[in-house]
């Protein structure tokens, strides 16, 4: 076999709205002409296509290149989260003999075996108001000028930015900023976005806002 395409996922268990990491592989270890395939669709879950690789491993003394294709997926029912099999074609390049020589080899046609995500509810013991089910949290400040040196009338802005691994950037809550009686708030608009890392998403989310000192005191 000169041609393979699986699937597989980095778990077969998460929490509804959690992170899933498709990966579809193309190994092949002759030239193809072109390639394609199929479009991924499931019900009851957001997809989001990653960053493709590719790569060379020899197997057995034999080269053969390695395409990988990957998506976040992020399931929004709990239940079983069925992935259909996906399907992969190509045509094997044989060379062209004359410049009048359309190529055309063999057509290729393989498919992946389907698979089946076990989609976790929020625990019952779960009663907080945002469900946030990453992998890692990470919170940080900063200052534009150090706070403890913020005279009546000045303004620093304070920013706090949201880090979730395994989330989009949309599923990251606004951090709300606590009134204080001597100072006053003015938020910014937030910052939203996402990156993409090895192991999949990290949602990032800023907020900032202008505080301004009304009267002089120490505030916590």
């Amino acid at each position: 076999q000169t041609v393979m395409f699986d699937a597989e996922v980095d778990k077969d268990s998460v929490y509804v709205q959690g992170q899933v990491i498709l990966t579809l592989r193309i190994q092949q270890s002759i030239n193809l002409d072109g390639g394609n395939i199929s479009e991924l669709k499931l019900d009851n879950a957001f997809v989001k296509p990653l960053e493709q690789h590719s790569f060379q491993r020899n197997i057995d003394g034999r080269p053969w290149r390695v395409n990988e294709v990957r998506y976040a997926i992020f399931p929004e029912k709990s239940g079983t989260l069925e992935i259909p099999a996906q399907v992969f074609s190509g045509r094997a390049s044989r060379g062209r003999q004359s410049v009048f020589d359309l190529g055309g080899g063999q057509l290729l046609r393989r498919n992946s075996k389907p698979l089946s995500i076990n989609v976790l509810p929020k625990p019952s013991s779960f009663t907080a108001d945002t469900w946030l089910p990453a992998q890692s949290l990470t919170l940080q400040e900063t200052w534009s000028t150090e706070p403890n040196e913020l005279r009546v009338g000045e303004s620093t802005t304070r920013t706090i930015q949201v880090l979730g691994e395994g989330l989009q950037g949309a599923q990251l809550p606004p951090i709300l900023f606590t009134p204080i009686d001597g100072l006053k708030y003015y938020p910014d608009q937030p910052q939203i976005s996402e990156q993409e890392v090895a192991d999949g998403l990290v949602g990032i989310r800023q907020d900032s806002a202008a505080v301004v000192a009304i009267r002089p005191g120490t505030y916590l």
